[in-house]
């Protein structure tokens, strides 16, 4: 488990997050439905969503989970708010009445009070990051949200951030999400400049920090299950992620999975998971098969050498 504490309260979540993206319409529901029962009778209790996503249909799916199944106080839940508009994402939306605005539209989609943690999208830098702490802060000493984080932000904006919170008594930002797997990518390959991908710098920031990380898209679009299956990748996957390195990279999974009997989607995950740095891997899925295989690594264990030696060699 990672503890995510801002001072004031804390919160223990799964280093395995199940984030349901896409989901939402009403002719998949079920299905929907199924994954989020397999992922917690699997021992899963993490979920994460955001305001954004499918329109704010799969928050309503989310709540429609929590109501059938009554397991809201059982789930680790994450959303997110504050993401620019559509077509514009250099206009932000991280004001008082925006942030507020959000985290009530989407408890009343997920029926409840409280989210366990929160996270802002984007930064804006230009914005003064003290601004932006109060209202995290009023979210919290109101009971909204019992821990609060951001999506996509820099790390030396994150410690500007605690140092204001720490001056001024406020909760301070206790977890960050941004893009991180174990196949590396840029904003520039991703096509999006306000996204934040982990580098060597970031990494180091983390760890002196000690900040746990939500690392998404900690597939990388199935890049090396898809590999290994001899399966042609998709055009996205090609221009994020197939780099000399990468494919580097894919010849330690290979040769990690057989040594352990992991599947190579699972050996993937595992290096989030096991990794030095608290991180906790926000994974979905579209099939039964790619949700049983995603779980072999809830309890997989890597120990730091093999962790190390599937980024670096």
């Amino acid at each position: 488990m990672i503890k995510l504490f801002n001072g004031i309260n804390e919160v223990a979540m799964q280093r395995l997050t199940f984030g349901p993206n896409t989901y939402g319409d009403e002719e998949n529901m079920d299905k929907y439905l199924m994954f989020l029962d397999m992922y917690t009778e699997a021992g899963g209790s993490s979920v994460d969503t955001a305001r954004v996503y499918s329109g704010g249909q799969t928050e309503e799916a989310i709540g429609r989970w929590f109501k059938t199944r009554k397991n809201r106080d059982k789930i680790v839940l994450t959303t997110k708010g504050g993401h620019p508009p559509a077509g514009d994402m250099h206009k932000p939306r991280l004001d008082r009445e925006n942030i507020f605005s959000d985290i009530k539209a989407s408890l009343a989609a997920l029926g409840t009070d409280y989210t366990d943690v929160y996270l802002l999208h984007r930064d804006c830098r230009e914005m003064p990051v003290g601004e932006i702490v109060d209202t995290l802060d009023e979210l919290v000493k109101t009971g909204l949200a019992k821990v609060c984080g951001v999506s996509n932000w820099r790390t030396d904006r994150i410690k500007e951030a605690n140092e204001y919170a720490k001056q001024h008594s406020k909760a301070r930002i206790c977890v960050s999400q941004i893009n991180y797997s174990l196949a590396e990518t840029t904003p520039e390959r991703l096509g999006d400049d306000t996204l934040v991908c982990m580098t060597d710098a970031e990494f180091n920031a983390y760890m002196e920090m000690k900040l746990p990380v939500m690392a998404f898209s900690s597939q990388a679009k199935g890049f090396f299950a898809k590999l290994a299956a001899g399966e042609d990748l998709k055009s996205k996957a090609i221009e994020r992620f197939l780099t000399e390195e990468n494919l580097k990279r894919f010849e330690r999974v290979k040769e990690v999975a057989a040594q352990t009997g992991l599947s190579p989607s699972a050996v993937a995950l595992s290096f989030l998971t096991c990794n030095p740095l608290p991180i906790s891997a926000v994974f979905s899925c579209r099939t039964q098969e790619q949700m049983k295989d995603t779980l072999t690594a809830m309890n997989a264990k890597l120990d730091e050498k093999t962790v190390a030696y599937l980024e670096k060699g």
